[in-house]
């Protein structure tokens, strides 16, 4: 937190703080967006100390952050380095948090698809998921990520992987370097260190480099997820799981076949023998067939799509009851039931 007073005083020096440079500097020191008593102290010091050099806006900018106990960090706070103006094209491209920048440039396809779209190199992009990476784990905000990258662990599987002893001593060797020095001059202790590594073992693999194929995630991985985040990872929906762990649909390949195993078959003919549990009126297996889903080598679930009918489930614009559309229906790789979504046919079933 000392950031903030650091900051604060660099900044009061060249001039009135505004109120956007305020929720900068807060940002960079409390990335994971709350506050505690210390951290509350911190602040309400920066009023004191520089009272007079604030402008009107910038004291209100604190006065809503000391009251609401928390705040949402813009793009900027989240990155350390990340320019203004670096932060001002990536929110362009609907970017706006660390998460979101993950799943956007985490493959060289996808950077390169980026640095195309928002002007930024291939090479800064990657840095930047990099400390996007790093911060996946739990307690490593701005700061620490910035300092665990500076130290040659560039990445959360090479942090999952550390010493700890070896990783506080390379972060001590950086922290001597100009580079370094203007991060941060404390080191962090063995014991938080310790706590970085063990957080990110339980993270999947997100980031990859050139030549790299294999999944972001396992299956055990995506087990453990919730029925709804399964479904929405069958659906082609990309998922931020517990901890801010983020899942890219774009793992999963797609084939479209019959079912592979009879329990999936015999689920699949009793829905439409029943109508999809006597939800509508009929249910026939489309013409989609069924969507196989893997990871690699490993079978995850499977989505079947059915068109169905009913009289009066479903109302449309004109008032009209009735009609058709298609249910497609997410399953586990043993059959069970994991969510459904409905798409109904403007004016009735043609």
């Amino acid at each position: 937190m000392g950031v903030i007073l650091t900051s604060a005083r660099s900044m009061a020096r060249d001039g009135v703080l505004s109120s956007k440079e305020v929720g900068q500097i807060v940002a960079k020191a409390l990335a994971k967006g709350t506050l505690n008593p210390g951290q509350v102290k911190d602040l309400k010091e920066i009023v004191t100390t520089f009272g007079p050099q604030l402008t009107p806006d910038a004291k209100k900018a604190i006065g809503a952050i000391l009251s609401a106990g928390a705040f949402t960090p813009n793009l900027e706070g989240q990155l350390h380095g990340l320019s203004s103006s670096e932060a001002d094209v990536l929110e362009k491209q609907g970017i706006k948090s660390e998460a979101e920048l993950l799943l956007r440039a985490r493959t060289p396809i996808k950077r390169a698809q980026l640095a195309t779209a928002s002007g930024l190199s291939e090479p800064r992009l990657l840095q930047l998921t990099e400390l996007a990476d790093l911060s996946r784990a739990r307690r490593v905000g701005t700061v620490a990520a910035a300092l665990i990258h500076g130290a040659g662990t560039k990445n959360l599987p090479a942090l999952a992987a550390a010493d700890p002893a070896t990783l506080r001593r390379d972060v001590g060797t950086f922290m001597l370097t100009p580079e370094g020095q203007a991060i941060s001059r404390r080191r962090p202790s063995l014991p938080t260190i310790t706590k970085w590594i063990d957080d990110a073992k339980t993270h999947p693999l997100l980031l990859q480099y050139p030549g790299a194929t294999q999944p972001s995630f396992t299956k055990a991985q995506f087990e453990s997820l919730s029925n709804d985040d399964r479904a929405a990872l069958l659906f082609g929906q990309n998922v931020i799981g517990r901890g801010g762990a983020a899942f890219s649909a774009g793992d999963i390949t797609v084939d479209i076949g019959d079912p592979t195993t009879p329990a999936i078959k015999a689920k699949i003919d009793a829905l439409v023998a029943n109508s999809l549990d006597y939800s509508y009126d009929s249910a026939v297996l489309a013409d989609e067939g069924v969507e196989v889903c893997a990871l690699g080598n490993d079978v995850i679930g499977y989505v079947v799509t059915f068109e169905v009918a009913s009289e009066a489930h479903h109302e449309d614009t004109t008032g009209t009851t009735g009609g058709g559309g298609t249910v497609r229906v997410a399953f586990d790789d043993t059959g069970k039931v994991l969510g459904q979504s409905e798409d109904w046919y403007p004016g009735g079933h043609e």
